[in-house]
């Protein structure tokens, strides 16, 4: 079993450094947490040129300019020119592997809470269905949009199961209280605060913006039966879902949001009230 390189701490689920190549557990994985030497000096060679990098000897030692040819910046309509393009959004097959457990074991916990013997799932099969369904809407659109955020600001993003959450979202599984939080989409990179918010954002408007499609179907369609259990139920767990991780305080995305933008986290904040209030007081099965 591998061990973090800067905690020592035993871990299951080992990230490697893509500057050092060192073993981290998820807490250090990023290069600022575990002090990562070579993502330093990548850093200091930013915001330095030859000239100005810091020399220890300063004072005694001369320092000799070099002339350097100044790079030759093609124009658009020169033929090697080529067009900066957005990294793709691909899957490794980890990823794969990592987002296909995770949103077993979120079904599982949610076909527990609403199914509570096995014999009501053989009984209910179209109902089980639409559980299925709901869940998998609850969770899967959410982390993609986080992945897909972080990769168009030119960031690396793969969603891995994380150790202890994965591990409560079994146990919910099997007992009364219900918590799902099997894992987490990873990013790496250089970014900041705004950068760090848009991707956290993109999970909760995500939410949002099915819940808000679930209700338009569920008013403006004489909807009956098993399908109008559908659109309430994923109504609702949208919001609660949506609303929870809008909460201010790390690491769910609401803490993320509102240090970049606190009138925005407000104002989305408050769709999600209005939409629990509405839910409590008219929407019926």
């Amino acid at each position: 079993m591998p061990y973090c390189q800067y905690c020592g701490k035993e871990i299951y689920l080992p990230f490697r450094c893509k500057y050092c190549g060192g073993i981290f557990c998820s807490e250090h994985r990023l290069p600022e947490n575990h002090e990562c030497p070579e993502f330093k000096k990548g850093e200091l060679s930013k915001h330095f040129t030859f000239e100005e990098q810091p020399s220890e000897d300063i004072e005694t030692e001369e320092v000799y300019e070099i002339p350097v040819k100044p790079r030759r910046t093609l124009e658009p309509w020169h033929p090697k020119f080529e067009i900066p393009r957005k990294p793709r959004h691909v899957f490794t097959k980890t990823e794969i592997i990592h987002l296909t457990i995770g949103t077993l074991l979120v079904v599982l916990v949610g076909l527990s809470y609403f199914f509570r013997t096995p014999n009501i799932l053989a009984k209910y099969p179209l109902l089980t269905l639409a559980f299925t369904l709901i869940f998998i809407l609850i969770f899967l659109p959410h982390e993609l949009a986080h992945k897909f955020t972080a990769q168009r600001y030119g960031l690396l993003a793969e969603f891995r199961l994380l150790e202890w959450g994965a591990i409560i979202t079994l146990i919910s599984i099997f007992s009364p209280f219900k918590l799902i939080a099997p894992g987490a989409v990873i990013i790496s990179g250089s970014h900041d605060y705004e950068t760090l918010g848009k991707v956290a954002l993109a999970g909760p408007l995500t939410n949002l913006a099915i819940a808000i499609a679930l209700l338009a179907t569920y008013l403006l369609l004489p909807i009956t039966g098993v399908f109008k259990v559908f659109l309430v139920i994923g109504f609702e767990l949208n919001v609660i879902l949506g609303l929870f991780n809008m909460l201010p305080m790390p690491p769910l995305d609401g803490s993320k949001i509102i240090r970049w933008k606190t009138r925005l986290w407000v104002l989305v904040f408050s769709l999600f009230i209005g939409f629990l209030i509405m839910d409590i007081l008219f929407l019926t099965f």
